[in-house]
């Protein structure tokens, strides 16, 4: 059988498409189960105590920033040896990677514990009657880091192979054990040590569950922890930018947190906690289109072809502000009617400003993908390290002088104004790299906008009307049917159209042409 370059393009099409769906698919559980389960969490252990949580939860996120951005580069390696058949290669870097993480996460996990009575005292400032139950829950979730430390070599295998449906699959599943698990153990005791050990018990499953699709996908593969210094050398030179990234990320989306609790009382990390954890929702859905783009420019890249890149780049762009921009408007226009009738008044009181200003830093922030990918793509990775360790470093000082002077406010302005100071910075070296005029850009990143206006003029003028969360959801759900129909006309383009056309018509073309099954 020949093989061409038409059913080449076909293929990637369509894993392609079935990344991004699984990825939708994962974030859509993800969201319901924010949605239905952080109300209860919050109100059954009280805001100083979901606040501890909101704190944990950080930390053991946090310390994923120790797995020196080897984990990704994993991933680049077990796609390249999969369809080589270089089972002993890809021994050598999934063992040294298992060696190190497991190393790693004991070393920081044995230092947390040991440090954890000073850490609840002087760093959380935690009241006396929640000290031991904070030191108990910190010698959990650094088991919890330990765990997951693992669970990332482990889950290079499918990444690998390019199953992002069976990594989501885990992921849904492990969260909805968590999420199920807290809420009964809620019912009987109110109590932060069980919520943290069923948030163990479900790390201890992700891996197991790491383990058989591996299995499945390698018969072969072996989990034992070896060491191999030429692959550990090959490891680190791929991944030191990959680093800078992280550590750049990972400081920006704990910093405010932990400095919200050293500064402030420990309740109000939980009204800063919930509206941040949202806009992460939106951050994460822009990341699901985006990431398409980065092997597309890998390739553009490869074989000269300048024109497809600045194409796709514009393209690339045009979607994820399209995509981004309604939700993000929605979180600012129904914020404090969906606080309210969500979380309750004093969330409403404290959160709405918080919320409307972390929504609108997240879309700036999701605008950011795409150069962000492309510069990657291009062979500019030191550029965009660059550009992390500046922003990090500015989000940083201004947390620091805007937390005690204007409380959760400040922190979320610190957040959109680090925004506007480097995105556009990062779109303008993006488009002088590719060659584009400011003019082009505009006239193709704006576009949403007409559709955008209007369905936020929509959503405000239904504002009198909303006495209950469905209400909210209803006249949400109203603005964003007159988003999409008008972005259908006036920022998507004829062969974008024919496009999405096409995709809707492929399942009902796949049905009937469905072979019956006869017993």
């Amino acid at each position: 059988m020949s093989f061409t370059v038409q059913s080449a393009t076909s293929s990637v099409g369509k894993t392609l498409v079935r990344n991004v769906a699984a990825n939708f698919a994962g974030q859509a559980a993800s969201v319901l189960l924010v949605f239905f389960s952080v109300p209860y969490i919050a109100h059954v252990l009280g805001t100083a105590l979901y606040g501890c949580l909101v704190l944990l939860m950080t930390y053991v996120g946090a310390l994923n920033i120790l797995n020196l951005g080897i984990n990704a580069t994993l991933v680049k390696y077990v796609g390249e040896l999969l369809p080589q058949g270089k089972l002993a290669e890809l021994r050598g870097f999934l063992g040294t990677s298992l060696t190190l993480f497991m190393a790693g996460g004991l070393l920081v996990a044995s230092t947390v514990c040991a440090f954890a009575p000073w850490v609840a005292r002087h760093m959380l400032h935690a009241p006396a009657d929640l000290q031991n139950a904070i030191v108990v829950s910190l010698w959990l979730a650094g088991g919890s880091f330990m765990l997951r430390s693992v669970a990332q070599a482990l889950s290079s295998i499918p990444l690998g192979a390019q199953r992002f449906d069976l990594v989501n699959s885990i992921n849904a599943g492990t969260e909805m054990l968590r999420t199920v698990g807290s809420i009964l153990i809620l019912q009987y005791s109110a109590s932060l040590e069980a919520i943290m050990m069923v948030t163990v018990i479900s790390d201890v499953l992700s891996c197991g569950a790491y383990i058989v699709i591996a299995r499945r996908i390698l018969p072969g593969i072996s989990f034992r922890p070896v060491f191999s210094l030429p692959h550990l050398r090959t490891l680190l030179s791929f991944s030191k930018y990959v680093l800078v990234c992280n550590i750049s990320a990972r400081l920006v989306n704990s910093a405010d947190n932990f400095l919200v609790s050293y500064f402030l009382p420990i309740a109000n990390v939980a009204f800063y906690g919930v509206p941040y954890s949202i806009g992460q929702k939106l951050w994460t859905l822009v990341g699901n289109v985006a990431s398409v783009v980065f092997p597309a420019a890998s390739a553009f890249s490869a074989t000269g072809g300048s024109h497809q890149l600045r194409e796709l780049y514009l393209r690339g762009v045009r979607a994820t502000a399209a995509v981004a921009s309604f939700p993000a408007m929605a979180f600012c226009i129904f914020s404090r009617p969906f606080l309210l009738y969500w979380m309750g008044p004093d969330f409403a009181a404290q959160s709405t400003l918080v919320f409307r200003l972390l929504s609108i830093g997240f879309l700036i922030n999701s605008l950011s993908f795409v150069p962000y990918l492309v510069l990657q793509a291009t062979h500019f990775p030191h550029i965009t390290a660059r550009f992390a360790g500046l922003y990090a470093a500015i989000n940083v000082v201004l947390f620091v002088v805007l937390i005690p002077r204007f409380g959760i406010a400040g922190a979320a302005a610190g957040f959109v104004i680090s925004q506007l100071m480097i995105v556009p910075w990062q779109f303008h070296v993006t488009n002088r790299l590719l060659g584009i005029r400011g003019r082009v850009f505009l006239q193709s990143s704006l576009r949403p906008v007409p559709a955008l206006a209007l369905a936020c003029a929509v959503s405000i003028a239904s504002l009198p009307l909303i006495h209950s969360l469905l209400q909210v959801m209803v006249a949400c759900a109203a603005g964003l049917f007159v988003y999409a129909v008008v972005a259908w006309f006036t920022t998507l383009d004829h062969r974008e159209r024919a496009t999405c056309l096409g995709f809707l018509q492929r399942p009902a073309i796949c049905l009937q042409s469905k072979p019956r099954l006869v017993p």
